[in-house]
């Protein structure tokens, strides 16, 4: 098995689990282009390989990572119609949205930059 090989293998196993996980075993998916180990989109949502080990590694529940996934697909919509003076950073990332959106901020709160 060559190295590549390895890596659509792994990646196929990565995707499918957080699928599995966060949309169940029945939903439709496919990667974008047929590239493997790229993007995927699955209930008309699109992920990168990357960010679905991110949510992994951190122990993202369902509820956190759609709530994570709507406000960063918000902002990015937002700032798509502004010019690059006027938009807003996104100042998390998976690995630290859950420490900045706890309980005294919800999760489904947006967060701007100062």
């Amino acid at each position: 098995m060559t190295l590549i090989s390895k890596w659509e293998d792994a990646s196929n196993k990565i995707a499918q689990s957080f699928i599995f996980r966060h949309f169940g075993r029945t939903a439709d998916w496919y990667w974008i282009g047929d590239i493997i180990g790229g993007t995927f989109e699955v209930a008309d949502r699109f992920f990168i390989i990357q960010d679905t080990v991110d949510f992994e590694r951190e122990h993202y529940t369902s509820e956190e990572m759609f709530a994570y996934y709507d406000q960063a697909l918000d902002l990015a919509m937002k700032n798509s119609y502004q010019d690059s003076k006027k938009k807003d950073k996104f100042i998390v990332n998976i690995s630290n949205w859950k420490k900045i959106c706890t309980s005294s901020t919800p999760a489904t709160k947006k967060v701007k930059a100062k």
